[in-house]
């Protein structure tokens, strides 16, 4: 866990994306988030899109257009989910105030 929140996660995102629950929303979903701006590969990107969209509520955000840079909503979306991210920790903080 001290890795993740060092952000020295490496290869194992596929594992920790794939382990983490609702709970862990508030460590995994900015994690996730900030891998989708890194010089990650386009199936790293799109892996990470794809786990930290399941993470938050339905969004109706494509995650194609998240990993993907050069795609026309890219800027767009990506503005959408840090809104959309925000709001659900905000809720999170509100239900479960002493976990967060």
């Amino acid at each position: 866990m001290e890795q993740i929140r060092e952000g020295r996660f490496g290869e194992y995102l596929q594992a920790f994306a794939a382990l983490a629950s609702k709970r862990d929303v508030a460590l995994a979903a900015p994690f996730l988030a900030q891998q989708l701006s890194a010089l990650k590969s386009y199936p790293v990107r799109l892996s990470c899109a794809h786990a930290l969209l399941d993470l938050l509520p339905y969004s109706g955000i494509p995650a194609h257009s998240l990993a993907d840079p050069r795609h026309p909503g890219h800027s767009i979306y990506t503005s959408d989910l840090q809104e959309h991210l925000q709001a659900t920790l905000e809720k999170l903080k509100r239900r479960l105030p002493n976990q967060l």
